[in-house]
């Protein structure tokens, strides 16, 4: 080959003019030639649309229709008193719902290799914590269905494989994220050991998957479980198993567990918050929601101070206890939101 430049990046060799290379409409990530774009997109794009599987229903498990225009609510196009006002009625629910949500940071042997190499590797401490929250639960179990969302290239999964211990290739493995990934550890899940588990790969999105329709679930054990689902992601999953739950009446435990990783509270959208009513008894609109969505992310904010390291004088402390207020008043909108995710049967 005498290209000095990769295919992606061939518009800027000097020697190269006879074909022009432009961006792939289906994937803005990569680029094809011109004249070879109608092939590409019928053949060979890896992010051309497929035909839809039997088990794809669309926006089945959102709670309302999807609105043409949904506007986020952004905090500082409000009035001071429609704020404090919003502030006032955050507090007053952490406190009337009683919420006490502690903290329990777990451990997994599976993990223990990767840990040490990576000494602080927050992604293993997380894994490591999951599967061993799944395992307090007696959750790993080797006949499983274990059903990861938003699973992206699937190294929780395959650390769920490893502890396990499934030497008889009794589990099974569903991977749903409506990305395409390298699916890089697809294959280990597979191989782990002599005889192999069963691993699918579901490519949409979540919001659209009707488990009922999914024959390779049928009579097994669910354990759902992901490390990093977004904002309203974990709100539609939850709306899914309730949905197969509902579905599944004859089977008693349809699904044992479900383990998950809330995160991204500032992109829930309403209409897909499986909860409803249980926010109208508590009295929480639309707007109101939209406000706490924005408010939670002042939990994370990091403007939280160090009294111990404060000795700096009486405006540093002021403002130290009002950084402190807003992380707070951020944590409160946040537990407000894990509490109402319980969905309702």
């Amino acid at each position: 080959i005498d290209n000095d430049y990769c295919g992606e990046h061939l518009n800027h060799d000097p020697k190269t003019t006879t074909r022009e290379r432009i961006l792939c409409p289906y994937d803005l990530s990569h680029t094809v030639y011109k004249d070879d774009l109608e092939d590409h997109l019928k053949h060979k794009c890896n992010s051309r649309p497929q035909p839809n599987p039997p088990y794809f229903s669309l926006n089945i498990n959102c709670t309302f229709p999807i609105p043409e225009k949904d506007e986020k609510l952004t905090l500082s196009e409000l009035s001071k008193e429609t704020l404090e006002k919003l502030i006032y009625n955050v507090n007053n629910w952490f406190d009337k719902l009683g919420l006490q949500i502690s903290t329990l940071v777990l451990d997994h042997d599976a993990l223990r290799e990767k840990r040490e190499i990576l000494k602080n590797g927050k992604h293993a401490i997380q894994q490591a914590s999951l599967l061993g929250h799944m395992a307090r639960l007696d959750l790993l179990k080797p006949d499983g269905c274990f059903v990861e969302f938003g699973s992206g290239k699937g190294e929780l999964s395959y650390f769920t494989k490893l502890a396990i211990k499934d030497d008889e290739g009794k589990s099974t493995f569903i991977l749903i994220d409506r990305k395409n990934t390298r699916c890089k550890f697809d294959s280990g899940i597979r191989k782990i050991s002599d005889k192999r588990s069963t691993v699918r790969r579901i490519g949409i999105d979540i919001k659209d998957v009707d488990f009922s329709k999914l024959d390779l679930i049928k009579d097994k054990r669910i354990v759902a479980y992901s490390k990093h689902l977004c904002g309203s992601a974990t709100d539609v999953t939850l709306r899914s198993l309730v949905n197969y739950v509902k579905f599944e009446k004859e089977s008693k435990e349809p699904v044992s567990g479900i383990i998950i990783a809330l995160c991204c509270h500032q992109l829930c959208q309403y209409h897909m918050y499986p909860n409803q009513e249980y926010l109208r008894e508590i009295g929480i609109t639309e707007s109101d929601f939209k406000g706490i969505c924005a408010m939670s992310s002042w939990a994370i904010c990091g403007q939280r101070s160090n009294h111990d390291d404060n000795k700096s004088g009486e405006h540093e402390e002021n403002n130290s206890n009002e950084n402190d207020d807003v992380e707070d008043i951020g944590e409160h909108a946040y537990y407000d939101f894990d509490d109402t995710k319980q969905v309702g049967q």
